[in-house]
């Protein structure tokens, strides 16, 4: 990590008032830092004055207070500066908390706003991103990493406050002695560039580590959460441990060392500085031969090591944190901006037809899926898409509700053009019923409405057409709890649910992806005279491999190796499996 590193952090994920709260923090350190060394320099007075009472009648200084004050003898002089120094110390103490508490105010205020962002990030990502994200990636951004995030932030802050505060004691140091400050600073600026090389790798190379396996982690625990039977029929539990207790440990042993790396600078300088301080006596007593006329000197450098030690432990420890923080960073922070979509609110209407014209697709830059594609579908026709699986009928789909932004081509909804200006409008008339069904683990009301304007009647009404309301009045209406992923209800009753979910903003189109071929043929046959039922005054799009569940629509394109053509099916039977999966 270097300060580029830091400066971009700071650019990119900053705005215009937390980087205001963040001169204002510098700024309250250079008062804290200046409290900090005033405490320790107005030490040296009291202690030269009750160790020499003539020093009030020989200084000017303090005679002039002596005499100010009205002092009667200096013992009284002695008790006020005693009084004086016990009032600053707790001024010192008091201004300190006060510098701590807004720290992590601000500290804790960026870890939310920080997990806020990836996750606003997350919900506005171009879809054809989502698809290629892996979900442990953005879970670790959204704890790991914005916790790693207001670690940089917060050490950078206390190490900013530490080094303000040495600055101002090491320059009273040399105010007092110039000479043995600069030798001291020679030798103990030695061994803590030396520790400094030393640690600073390691805690580089654990953070990386780190972050390596937050992911590991994270993506263990989504996948077992995802494949939970699977892991159950397989009786594969043994297997799934063991990754996540090896995981876990190197997550356990990278932390052990990290801290002991955090934890050796403060051990080491201490020690240093505990041996210094004891030569730094010898020295004076041997030069000046007279403790008396030294000891102001010796106590204030004391003051200084036992003030200026820890401040270089926690510059160390906190610069091993941000390291370590850093290294363990995900590329989310500086990424997640350029993925964004960025949608208009510009209304489209759909009164005649959709149509696509030249189309070309393709997942990936050099390898084409769709050539050149043409269709229409009028208002209020029933549509399906056939061919084999990976031929593109779901990606027709996607396109679409647009999800894919198309390479050439047109799609054009009542002659205008279908783009990111009026997609938002377009995807409010759309009630989309995919193959796999993911319900919240909450109310039916809550999976049906979804996040939209809550309205009891089109609830109602809803669940009316999709045949499961009065399923749901034998248990608990529309507060009936479905389970996670819908494990309380059967296959039917759930595609019912996201059939109600679709018709509840009453949509101008339906669409349905394979949405009923999960089911026996019974309960598929009964869902879509259903379907084709309430949606009769809808424009119906389906892609399906039954026939009997594309019998009634009205045209049928197939999709065969990128291109596309209109098919007839003249066969009566309503069991026949076409050959397209």
């Amino acid at each position: 990590m270097n300060i580029r590193d830091l400066l971009n952090i700071f650019t990119n994920l900053l705005d215009k008032k937390d980087k205001r709260k963040i001169i204002f923090l510098l700024s309250f350190s250079i008062f804290v830092s200046l409290v900090e060394t005033l405490s320790l320099s107005i030490v040296m007075p009291f202690i030269s004055v009750a160790t020499n009472f003539d020093l009030i009648y020989k200084n000017d200084f303090y005679h002039k207070i002596y005499s100010f004050l009205g002092l009667q003898s200096p013992l009284q002089f002695i008790s006020f500066l005693g009084a004086f120094l016990v009032v600053f110390f707790l001024f010192r103490s008091l201004i300190y908390f006060i510098f701590s508490y807004i720290l992590s105010n601000f500290a804790q205020g960026k870890y939310h706003s920080f997990a806020c962002y990836v996750f606003n990030n997350y919900l506005n990502f171009n879809y054809s991103n989502f698809v290629s994200e892996n979900s442990s990636s953005v879970y670790k951004a959204i704890f790991s990493d914005a916790s790693s995030l207001t670690q940089i932030i917060t050490c950078f802050l206390q190490i900013s406050t530490e080094i303000l505060t040495g600055i101002f004691i090491y320059s009273a140091l040399l105010f007092v002695d110039w000479k043995m400050t600069l030798a001291l600073t020679f030798f103990l600026g030695i061994q803590a560039f030396g520790l400094m090389k030393f640690i600073t790798k390691r805690v580089a190379k654990e953070g990386k580590k780190s972050g390596a396996v937050w992911q590991i982690l994270s993506r263990t625990l989504s996948e077992t959460v995802g494949n939970f039977k699977l892991i159950k029929l397989f009786s594969n539990e043994g297997h799934i441990l063991k990754r996540f207790e090896s995981a876990s440990y190197s997550l356990a042993k990278s932390g052990v060392i990290n801290k002991i790396l955090q934890d050796l600078p403060r051990v080491i300088l201490e020690s240093l500085g505990f041996f210094t301080m004891v030569g730094m006596i010898l020295f004076i007593l041997w030069t000046y031969r007279d403790s008396s006329a030294v000891l102001p000197i010796i106590s204030i450098y004391a003051l200084a090591f036992y003030r200026l030690l820890p401040s270089l432990s926690r510059i160390f420890t906190y610069y091993n944190q941000m390291l370590y923080a850093f290294n363990s960073l995900g590329s989310y922070y500086l990424e997640l901006p350029l993925k964004v979509e960025s949608l208009g609110n510009q209304k489209i209407n759909f009164g005649e037809k959709i149509e696509f014209k030249n189309i070309f697709f393709g997942h990936e830059k050099n390898k084409i899926l769709l050539k050149n594609i043409d269709f229409i579908i009028e208002k209020n026709q029933k549509v399906a898409f056939i061919g084999e699986s990976g031929a593109g009928k779901s990606t027709i789909l996607d396109i679409i509700m647009g999800f894919y932004p198309v390479k050439n081509g047109e799609i054009l909804i009542d002659n205008k053009i279908l783009d990111k200006s009026n997609l938002i409008d377009w995807r409010m008339k759309i009630g989309y019923i995919p193959q796999q069904v993911y319900l919240l683990d909450g109310t039916v009301a809550e999976n049906v409405v979804f996040g939209r304007t809550y309205n009891e009647e089109l609830l109602i009404d809803s669940l009316v057409k999709a045949n499961i309301y009065d399923f749901l009045l034998t248990k608990n209406g529309v507060d009936t709890i479905v389970g996670e992923g819908g494990i309380m209800l059967s296959g039917g009753q759930k595609q019912r649910i996201a059939i109600a979910r679709a018709l509840y903003s009453n949509p101008q189109i339906l669409i349905l992806d394979e949405a009923t071929s999960a089911l026996d043929t019974d309960i598929e046959s009964k869902i879509m005279d259903e379907i084709y039922s309430i949606s009769n005054q809808k424009t119906l799009i389906v892609v399906a491999h039954r026939l009997s569940t594309i019998a009634r629509c009205e045209k049928i394109f197939k999709i065969e190796k990128g291109n596309i053509f209109e098919v007839d099916f003249s066969t009566k039977s309503t069991n026949v499996i076409l050959k397209v999966q």
